[in-house]
């Protein structure tokens, strides 16, 4: 108790401000935004509405499996499946990773 009262009165200091966070930098982020908004256009429905459900959403596989009406072990492959081929689709698509 004490240690994490400690915790919550200590000073929040402010993050340093990173070089290279200006226009140029906000133009490279739509781009690849961009990029990968095509790739996941270009998935099946099903494995496209998982992974946007599950990363955009916030809901975990088992949550996706109830609210689709879909078995669990359906919601784990489609993910699997749509993220290999999203991958592909990246990489054909000139995406670089961070």
């Amino acid at each position: 108790m004490r240690r994490e009262e400690r915790r919550r009165t200590l000073p929040v200091e402010p993050l340093p401000e990173t070089p290279g966070s200006g226009p140029d930098e906000e133009v490279v982020t739509r781009a690849r935004a961009e990029i990968v908004r095509d790739a996941l256009r270009r998935l099946p429905p099903e494995q496209r509405e998982a992974i946007e459900l599950a990363y955009y959403g916030g809901l975990t596989q088992s949550e996706l499996a109830a609210r689709l009406d879909q078995p669990l072990g359906t919601i784990k492959s489609r993910m699997f499946t749509g993220l290999q081929r999203l991958r592909v689709l990246l990489v054909e698509s000139g995406y670089e990773p961070v």
